[in-house]
């Protein structure tokens, strides 16, 4: 999108950061943990490493830092009431 004519990477950044609230590293991060959070919450068989990867975390550590930062709970304590249900 950037690359639209009279658009620089630094200029999309700043007006998708002035619509959203959010600088783009920071969307991104939030989408990955919804997306993790989806696939929780949907029953899949995918171990939290295997969630952390489809989701798009690099490594399971940080997969569990930004999920317990944004949605509040580890992705363990978040994956227990979904196995019971």
């Amino acid at each position: 999108m950037a690359a639209l004519p009279r658009s620089s990477p630094y200029h999309f950044a700043r007006q998708l950061e002035k619509a959203t609230g959010l600088p783009p590293s920071s969307r991104v991060i939030l989408c990955c943990a919804e997306r993790a959070k989806q696939l929780v919450q949907t029953g899949c068989d995918f171990s939290l490493v295997e969630v952390a990867t489809h989701a798009g975390f690099s490594d399971r550590s940080q997969f569990s830092y930004h999920f317990k930062r944004l949605i509040g709970v580890t992705p363990r304590q978040f994956q227990r009431p979904a196995r019971i249900a």
